[in-house]
């Protein structure tokens, strides 16, 4: 069925950015009680009529550029299984079509400059005797993370009957008339149905566990004198296992990009609609790699960070420039810069989301006793790098890791022995 919200606005334009993020967004939750399925229908509602956007629809305008329209509907599925919730329903390592609305037509969705069929925000809730699992899945090009889990905590909250902060739909515009800067690094050019085919090699998640007192350890070993800060030593221990797991190449050197929300240091509001990530980076000479401390590499992270407080000028003007050069017309041409590299470079995306306030999305009994973000369908060819707490302990974290097979079964048992050397037992692979 679809929801649809009453208010209605002029359609929101897309960035340069928004459309290189052409792609879905998948996340699961799983909470330990029941959720009304009228009372979820009036309250999303009513989340749409905050941002009406969720309900939108792709449009391509006269001028070539892309749009979101606020009239369509967001598409919420119901199903009811009579049983408790098997503890396999949802799982790591399994094919999770099931949890969520019919993702077959998403490449024709890529494919079509307008699309009025197909709804931006999809939601499938599974309910069971004791459970409810939601599926949401989200137009990438309408929301990144940030946005989406504003949404997210916006609807829980008006299901709780709690005040909500207004939104943002601003657009980003600056004069480039007087910019020197060289931006042609934010993008590769690429054809996605012949050279992404023809290079890109078979790749594998992997889940892992790590412990509060495995990280502990971790940050002992690593960090005795506190050197930097241990949020960056946990990228940095992965990173550097995975190094040593890289398959041979022509390339002199490997990055880390780490993925950062800017809204706060471009001085837009927290809840601006769309993409607004950036991608900071680290780059070592892999013949440097076996004399690198994990203690050294997490301060080059930390020092990429801060450099961002005195970019933001830069920053916006990217953001601009990209939106003058990426169209709905060419927009197939592009990648990412960033996702170019970690695709056919030697280059890692870490992103942590340990910080997620879980709490807050509470649809009235509790927060989620589980939550995942499957690769979205544009990053299942790069490495990366996830990081969830676990909502059942968050002290815990979830670290989910994505590179070739050949690369995963050198990584695997290179995280596994030194697990077992540090901790003299190893968490099992989900």
């Amino acid at each position: 069925m679809l929801v649809d919200s009453e208010i209605k606005l002029p359609a929101l334009e897309l960035t340069g950015v928004d459309l290189l993020c052409e792609s879905w967004s998948d996340y699961v939750m799983v909470y330990d009680y029941v959720i009304d399925q009228d009372e979820l229908c009036q309250s999303l509602k009513k989340a749409l009529n905050r941002n009406p956007y969720f309900g939108g629809r792709k449009l391509c305008g006269a001028d070539g550029k892309g749009y979101i329209s606020s009239d369509g509907g967001a598409s919420i599925e119901f199903h009811h299984e009579n049983t408790e919730l098997p503890d396999d329903y949802v799982e790591f390592d399994q094919d999770d079509d099931h949890l969520f609305c019919d993702r077959s037509n998403r490449k024709k969705h890529r494919a079509s400059r307008t699309s009025l069929k197909v709804a931006l925000f999809q939601i499938k809730v599974t309910t069971f005797k004791n459970a409810t699992v939601m599926g949401f899945s989200v137009w990438h090009s309408l929301a990144d993370g940030t946005t989406f889990f504003d949404f997210i905590n916006a609807w829980t909250s008006i299901h709780r009957d709690v005040e909500v902060p207004d939104i943002n739909f601003d657009r980003i515009e600056r004069d480039l008339t007087h910019v020197d800067s060289d931006f042609s690094n934010s993008l590769k050019k690429i054809s996605f149905y012949t050279d992404k085919e023809k290079k890109i090699k078979p790749m594998q998640e992997q889940t892992f566990v790590l412990t509060s007192t495995q990280q502990k350890q971790i940050f002992a070993l690593n960090n005795p004198h506190q050197t930097v800060m241990n949020v960056d030593i946990l990228p940095a221990f992965v990173w550097k296992l995975i190094l040593g797991s890289l398959s041979a190449s022509n390339m002199l050197t490997a990055s880390l990009y780490s993925v950062y929300d800017v809204r706060p240091l471009v001085g837009v509001c927290d809840n601006y609609v769309g993409n607004l990530l950036y991608y900071p980076n680290v780059t070592v000479n892999r013949s440097e790699v076996d004399n690198l401390s994990v203690e050294s590499i997490a301060e080059s992270i930390r020092e990429s960070a801060y450099e961002l407080l005195d970019e933001a000028d830069f920053i916006l003007d990217e953001i601009v420039w990209l939106s003058k050069h990426v169209t709905s017309l060419n927009k197939s041409q592009f990648i990412h810069g960033t996702l170019g590299s970690a695709i056919y470079e030697d280059a890692v995306i870490y992103n942590n989301l340990s910080s997620l306030p879980l709490s807050r999305m509470d649809f009235g009994n509790g927060a989620p006793s589980y939550i995942d973000c499957p690769l979205a369908e544009d990053v299942k060819d790069a490495r990366f790098i996830t990081v969830f707490s676990l909502p059942s302990n968050e002290n815990d974290l979830m670290v989910k890791v994505n590179l070739t097979v050949e690369e995963m079964k050198i990584f695997e048992k290179s995280y596994h022995a030194y697990i077992q050397d540090l901790c003299q037992e190893v968490e099992p692979c989900i």
